[in-house]
């Protein structure tokens, strides 16, 4: 038997072994019982002068650039789709829309939020409407087009065929032409409409063919050449500056269908 004295206020930690059976080691391991300061980064009385390091200050600016970025979704509410229901009257429906289009513009979309408004507002764009009707359908879809932006996805094709087989073809031509120019940018982006874009573009020189339309003519030859190409566009269309660099001239058969000055 032995004892063993350790002072007070001490953590004991006893170690025993015998490597050989025949010894008992015992060993001691001593450490203050005092509270564990933790010091966090900041100033305090013995360091007034503490700054934070470019990497900290960094992270806490990228933190807050990324909270304050994060887009806030809007929720279409069953009542605002009952309100675009054909039951509560053309002008409700009218104003509601336009709400909507405010709303588009500003905030992001919950996902399927696009396709919920479109069901409820499709049949104002049939041709027994009143134009104010269709005028605040396809200021919608623009708006949509302008504020969801790529969350669209393949819905961009969706809109764009709604305005190429809109009935009758030759109405509301400004206001289809503004929502196209919002899919495409004014002609410099086809994505998802590749396919289709040449058909539009034909058909358009025969209904549509405005100032309006020959610049975003322009783009589309300018940056989409090749999807115009590939269905045959060269053979019946041409777009190019004239040497006075103030006109633009358009072929379609090699004969000329207007000239801009």
């Amino acid at each position: 038997m032995f004892s063993l004295s350790l002072p007070p206020n001490t953590i004991h930690v006893l170690s025993l072994s015998d490597p050989a059976g025949s010894t008992n080691l015992c060993s001691s391991l001593c450490f203050p019982q005092s509270p564990v300061e933790c010091k966090l980064p900041g100033p305090s009385p013995q360091n007034p002068s503490w700054t934070p390091s470019h990497e900290q200050a960094a992270s806490k600016e990228s933190l807050k650039d990324k909270t304050e970025s994060k887009p806030s979704e809007f929720i279409i509410t069953l009542d605002i789709l009952k309100e675009l229901h054909p039951d509560c009257g053309l002008s409700n429906r009218i104003r509601v829309a336009n709400h909507v289009s405010d709303l588009a513009k500003a905030k992001k979309f919950e996902e399927h939020a696009v396709e919920a408004v479109w069901k409820a507002v499709e049949d104002m764009l049939t041709p027994e409407q009143p134009p104010e009707a269709r005028h605040a359908v396809l200021l919608l879809l623009r708006a949509v087009i302008q504020g969801q932006g790529e969350r669209l996805g393949p819905m961009r094709a969706f809109f764009f065929k709604v305005i190429r087989d809109y009935q009758p073809s030759n109405e509301d031509l400004s206001d289809r032409l503004e929502v196209f120019k919002a899919l495409t940018e004014n002609g410099k982006d086809i994505t998802y409409l590749e396919e289709d874009i040449a058909g539009f573009v034909l058909l358009w020189m025969d209904i549509g063919l405005t100032a309006d339309f020959l610049h975003v003519l322009v783009n589309l030859v300018k940056f989409n050449s090749c999807y115009l190409d590939q269905n045959s566009c060269t053979t019946n269309l041409c777009v190019w500056f004239c040497p006075t660099g103030r006109s633009v001239c358009c072929v379609t058969g090699q004969q000329p269908r207007q000239t801009l000055r």
